[in-house]
C-alpha cells in the first residue's frame, strides 16, 4: 500500500528546509571562519536533535497506520 502523505506536510517539510538553509547561511556560511569543537558540537546537537522531533512527529502523524515506512532493512 502506497504511503499517503498530506500536501501540508510537505509544504511544511519543504519550509523547514528552507529556514534551516537560511539559518545556516545567515548564520555561520557569511562569516567564514575555523569553526570550534564547541561549535561544531552545538551544530551537531541541534540537527540532531531536529531529526529526532521529526521522527517524533512523522510517528504522531502515522499513528495508528503502518509503520513499515520507519522500518529499517
Amino acid at each position: 500500500m502506497p504511503m499517503q502523505v498530506p500536501l501540508w506536510i510537505w509544504l511544511a517539510t519543504a519550509g523547514g528546509i528552507i529556514a534551516l538553509l537560511a539559518l545556516s547561511f545567515f548564520t555561520h556560511i557569511r562569516k567564514a571562519h575555523e569553526p570550534s569543537i564547541k561549535e561544531a558540537a552545538a551544530w551537531t546537537a541541534f540537527f540532531v536533535t531536529l531529526s529526532v522531533l521529526f521522527g517524533i512527529g512523522l510517528h504522531r502523524v502515522r499513528e495508528g497506520q503502518s509503520h513499515e515506512a520507519l522500518a529499517v532493512p
